[in-house]
């Protein structure tokens, strides 16, 4: 997931500046796109490609014929609003075909149409067109039928330049119709839907339907391709009836009107499109674009729904070679949901659903948004993915009762504010200072919740095994620089420069993260979900509502030591942290009341912090081995009196945290291990708020990297990656769970999460990086419960399970995968036999030879280029 914001100078700079990447085979010639300079130009063939324009032109009109008739006699059903249809919008061109939840979207007005206009087309150059459309097309088609092969010949039409200009492309290779879509997931627990409890991963077996009232509607369809700084942003793209000469003659007909401004509108599509064949190229005419709308936003709550719960889908297909993805989405400036891509495939590629409950955002929902969805990407000859997604949204009514916070009234961005600019408004610490001042915090606030949004990129990205700053240059003769700053990170929230409270990171694993086989297709925890984490800062209401402004503040700090067995807290570190926070704020009903209290009492020390190391040398003094052991404890109390409309209370909010890292390099540099582990635990009270919640994320990694004189690479890696989270009380902020399995007769005091996933997997490269190829195993047990609010809080009664999984994969391949939702019997998904590798202990002997070329760990993220 390296470098995946920093926008490539030049495509032939990409070979230098970023790592080779996991690929089972060249993407096939014949699916690459051409810019229009490059197509072919042909006379001889015109008289037969009129001839099949002609033939194009009966069959259309009498598939519109037959389609008509069988409508209007009630044997079929009008089509849904799905396939062949061009969505053109700021940052991007939606293709046809876009695999996803695309059933059902609530229709709204039309916006004013604006008077025709030649010169108001795309400002899209040929390198933002040229690649949105693509083989991945061919995913969607075998992700809606994998056994229709029918579906890989129909030709399909790829604009390649500004002008949307198209051509006829042949059929994929017959051997990728014998090949299934990759289905890539993450396992977690369910997600209230309408229907009830469904799999996050769209795996549930339900038709997906409906009640009346609800609604479910298009927020997004993007084909990312060369995206960097050019995020997807909701505009309003309208086409009127069309009426155009071709060269075969007059083709009058309506080819279709189409609306979209990113949510509550739908695509009335035609049954089939009629082009323009003009010399050798076929032409779509631009001049019958209407006009292109901005508005100050792509979002307005959908009418006639009423809804007090929202639940988005996230679809993915590609094909080709690229990295892993981070992508980041936002509502205004806020953002309200991170996630990671899985790394694609030679054809047929992947495909990956994730169900989010954003409920939390109520308030945003209520009101016009501007969507703005960040996913940065490069094309070029050797990255060919192209990641096509479609984002849909549900709203539904529920009278599901938890003991969560209800929706704050109130969400107070704390970002970078770019949205008004239509560019992302994530902090890049440390080029940037994350850092807001708020002048007009409501002075009736009651509570207030901080939720903070943090994971490293580039040499941070697995800061968790990152060693001493003394000893980042402890290799540089063999495998060179290592990232540096101790492996423990620490992200701190500060209000006017007074520490409110602390997230020490769970270490997320992307799809590309030590070596791609790991995850395919069982994604790592968390790496589609990024996680935040809640402080509560009430006890600073008494100051934040005096009417003045007040700084809010986010800091990365890692540990710098002297080699000598002394560290302490430092910032900034290496770079980067992309980094966001927003503020929960709940009103007294009396919006003239002021709230008013005691200051803040902060009891909180500097970390206890212990750092030893020691190095091993060869006969002739060359550093071979590094053995380094990190640990730290913190604890903080906050508290103050607050005085609200609803009376008084000491509003408090606690949190202790310890961590542990044992850090083993070897091999000269070529080898490493790490055995980590975070606890924490956190509790905010008063004011009828209970929260409280308790973690452990522990997690092994071993790795070795070899290199042949010829330059061939060999990865070998061996990761095991648990999860345990506890949340009970009365107050969390962000839905737990529960929500899927609660009712009016049963709800639940706290809900337990724990699960473990284990894998080991090698991965080889030709050293010129175009040829590669690994081989692996993972298996992950899932146990999601809850306890009943009729029980008494203990460490140790057992939960009621409500959810639980057992998968296995090899090569790839899912050979096991059992489910059993609230206490029923096993469901065998897949039955089969394989199995994960075996732990082994700390410092264990890696078999791998000593490499002569640098750069090492963790597929190079983090060495010379």
């Amino acid at each position: 997931m390296e470098y995946r914001k920093q926008q490539p100078q030049e495509p032939d700079d990409l070979e230098k500046r970023l790592p080779q990447i996991y690929e089972d085979s060249q993407e096939d010639e014949g699916h690459r796109l051409l810019p229009s300079s490059h197509l072919p130009d042909n006379q001889e063939e015109t008289s037969l490609n009129n001839k099949h324009s002609r033939i194009g032109l009966i069959t259309c009109i009498a598939i519109l014929f037959i389609t008509g008739l069988l409508i209007f006699s009630g044997r079929v059903e009008a089509p849904a609003p799905s396939g062949g249809i061009f969505c053109p919008q700021r940052g991007g061109i939606s293709s046809p075909s876009v695999a996803g939840d695309l059933d059902g979207f609530t229709t709204g007005a039309e916006p004013t149409r604006s008077s025709p206009s030649r010169q108001h087309r795309f400002k899209h150059t040929v390198d933002h067109v040229v690649n949105v459309l693509g083989p991945q097309h061919e995913v969607e088609a075998a992700a809606e039928s994998p056994s229709s092969s029918s579906k890989f010949r129909q030709s399909r039409q790829e604009i390649v330049t500004s002008s949307l200009v198209s051509t006829v492309s042949a059929a994929p290779p017959a051997a990728t119709a014998t090949r299934t879509v990759l289905q890539n997931f993450e396992v977690a627990q369910p997600v209230l839907m309408p229907y009830g409890a469904s799999d996050s991963d769209g795996s549930t077996d339900d038709d997906g339907s409906l009640s009346e009232g609800d609604c479910k509607v298009l927020l997004m369809r993007r084909d990312f391709a060369w995206s960097y700084n050019d995020p997807f942003i909701g505009m309003c793209l309208l086409f009127g009836p069309l009426s155009f000469s071709c060269t075969f003659g007059q083709c009058k007909v309506n080819l279709y009107r189409f609306l979209h401004d990113g949510l509550n509108h739908s695509c009335s599509l035609p049954l089939c499109v009629c082009v323009c064949k003009l010399g050798s190229s076929w032409q779509f005419p631009m001049d019958y674009i209407l006009s292109l709308e901005s508005n100050n936003w792509s979002y307005t709550p959908p009418a006639g729904c009423q809804f007090n719960r929202v639940v988005i889908n996230f679809t993915v297909v590609s094909v080709g070679r690229q990295y892993d993805r981070l992508a980041i989405m936002y509502l205004g400036d806020t953002e309200i949901w991170r996630t990671s891509t899985a790394e694609p495939t030679s054809p047929p590629g992947i495909r990956w659903t994730y169900l989010k409950d954003m409920t939390e955002y109520l308030y945003l929902w209520k009101q016009p948004q501007k969507v703005i969805f960040d996913l940065g990407n490069l094309i070029n000859d050797k990255y060919t993915g192209i990641f096509n997604t479609t984002l849909t949204a549900t709203f539904f009514m529920s009278d599901v009762v938890t003991d969560a916070a209800p929706p704050s009234d109130l969400i107070i961005p704390i970002s970078a504010r770019q949205s008004a600019n239509n560019s992302v408004s994530q902090f890049t610490v440390p080029a940037q200072e994350a850092t807001n001042t708020i002048s007009d915090f409501p002075r009736n606030a009651r509570r207030a919740v901080f939720s903070v949004s943090a994971n490293g990129q580039a040499s941070e990205e697995f800061w968790w095994s990152n060693v001493p700053q003394s000893d980042v240059f402890t290799f540089n003769a063999t495998a060179g620089q290592f990232p540096g700053y101790s492996p423990f990170r620490e992200v701190q929230v500060l209000i006017d420069d007074q520490l409110a409270g602390v997230y020490w990171p769970f270490p997320v694993i992307f799809t590309g993260g030590v070596s791609p086989a790991l995850h395919r297709p069982i994604a790592s925890p968390d790496a589609f979900d990024l996680k935040e984490h809640e402080i509560d800062i009430t006890p600073f209401l008494p100051s934040l509502c005096d009417g003045k402004p007040h700084m809010f503040s986010i800091i990365i700090a890692g540990l710098n030591d002297d080699g000598i067995g002394h560290a302490e807290l430092t910032d900034p570190v290496g770079e980067s942290w992309y980094v966001t926070g927003k503020i929960f704020v709940w009103l007294d009903a009396d919006s003239n009341s002021i709230t008013t209290g005691g200051l803040p009492t902060i009891q909180s020390l500097p970390p206890a912090v212990s750092l030893t190391r020691s190095l091993g040398k060869t006969a002739n003094g060359t550093n071979s081995s590094l053995t380094y052991v990190t640990a730290v404890q913190r604890s903080l109390l906050i508290s103050a009196l607050v005085v609200s409309a609803k009376g008084q209370d000491t509003a408090s909010w606690s949190q202790t945290l310890e961590y542990s890292n044992k850090g083993y390099v070897s091999n000269l540099g070529y080898n490493q291990l790490n055995d980590m582990t975070i606890t924490g635990n956190d509790e905010a009270a008063g004011f009828d708020v209970s929260y409280r919640t308790r973690y452990r994320y522990p997690l092994f990694a071993n790795q070795s990297y070899e290199t042949s004189e010829q330059g061939n690479l060999t990865i070998w890696g061996h990761v095991v990656q648990g999860k345990e989270l506890e949340v009970g009380g009365k107050g969390n902020v962000f839905p737990t769970g529960l929500e899927a399995f609660s009712s009016k007769d049963r709800k639940y005091e706290k809900s337990v999460l724990r699960t473990v996933k284990e894998g080991q997997a090698w991965f080889f490269q030709t050293g010129d990086g175009m040829n590669s190829s690994g081989f692996g195993d993972a298996h992950q047990v899932f146990r999601f419960g809850g306890l009943s609010d009729r029980g008494v809080l203990s460490e140790n009664e057992e939960s009621v399970e409500l959810y639980w999984r057992n998968v296995s994969a090899v090569n790839g391949s899912v050979v096991y995968d059992f489910k059993r939702i609230a206490g029923g019997q096993d469901e065998a998904v897949v039955a089969g036999s394989g199995g994960g590798g075996r732990a082994i202990g700390l410092f264990a002997d890696v078999p791998s030879g000593r490499g002569r070329t640098g750069p090492r760990m963790f597929m190079g993220r983090n060495g010379q280029r």
